[in-house]
């Protein structure tokens, strides 16, 4: 437990010096929406064709991992949009919500732990 908790520090550390960031006023409203667009397509991209790079198809390709991904995700997907539709959303906003409960964080959090 100790060592997942070593691992994952710095990750909440950066979180941690984002959320006062944010609420400090450090960067303006408009740096941080380019900042955002700059991560999302630029330095992510560059991170994840880095960490693929180096991997070979059988490292990427881990079929328990795929398997225990997709239900674990079919799971989350199915719990929103229960959710959602007893909260009498639309269709159409139960799947988006959805979705965003799916796939919210998969870049942004866990692929950089993988790479770690």
């Amino acid at each position: 437990m100790l060592a997942v908790f070593l691992q994952t520090i710095p990750f909440f550390l950066i979180i941690g010096l984002g959320y006062g960031a944010g609420r400090s006023g450090f960067f303006p409203e408009a740096a941080t929406a380019w900042l955002t667009k700059f991560v999302f397509y630029f330095a992510l991209s560059a991170m994840l064709l880095r960490f693929s790079a180096n991997l070979s198809l059988a490292e990427a390709f881990d079929l328990d991992f795929v398997l225990a991904y997709a239900l674990a995700s079919l799971a989350i997907y199915l719990l929103a949009t229960l959710i959602a539709i007893l909260r009498r959303l639309s269709v159409a906003e139960a799947a988006v919500e959805a979705q965003c409960a799916v796939i919210g964080n998969v870049g942004f959090l866990g692929l950089p732990m993988l790479a770690m």
